[in-house]
């Protein structure tokens, strides 16, 4: 009796065990699926903080989007590409962080101006700012207001 008992327990044991492992299966991969559609859904997309906005040579308003990073300069991979014979590929970039929107000079000659200022290495920026990068002037316009 005991042998037949324990033939039964274990073979439901079997069948409970190989249940488990597909019901982990199961678990992962929808749990798989659902975060490659979320990428998927979401890939390409990009998030925009706001706008560097300038008036062009005709007087009509150009808009560049920003993104969580910004690289501005003359270089063909800059995000924000300015045709000026004074500007370095890299002239600065705009970063989004949690305490605020900053700018960071990459130049190795005259740093951006800021309102009419000179800026630092790195400098926090507001909405509404103006930028100058060599001969350029732009006014930045954040999306979401961030506090100071």
């Amino acid at each position: 009796m005991e042998d037949t008992l324990y033939q039964f327990i274990a073979g439901i044991m079997r069948y409970v065990f190989i249940l488990l492992i597909w019901l982990i299966l199961i678990v992962t991969a929808r749990s798989a699926w659902k975060e490659y559609r979320l990428q998927r859904r979401y890939m390409g997309k990009r998030v925009v903080i706001g706008y560097l906005e300038r008036r062009g040579p005709e007087g009509a308003l150009e808009r560049y989007p920003l993104g969580m990073d910004a690289l501005i300069g003359s270089g063909r991979g800059c995000d924000v590409r300015i045709r000026d014979e004074g500007l370095e590929r890299r002239q600065a970039q705009i970063s989004c962080r949690d305490d605020g929107v900053f700018l960071l000079d990459l130049s190795k000659g005259d740093p951006p101006v800021i309102n009419g200022v000179g800026a630092p290495e790195r400098v926090q920026l507001l909405n509404g700012d103006q930028i100058r990068f060599g001969e350029v002037t732009f006014r930045l316009r954040l999306e979401v207001e961030r506090d100071a």
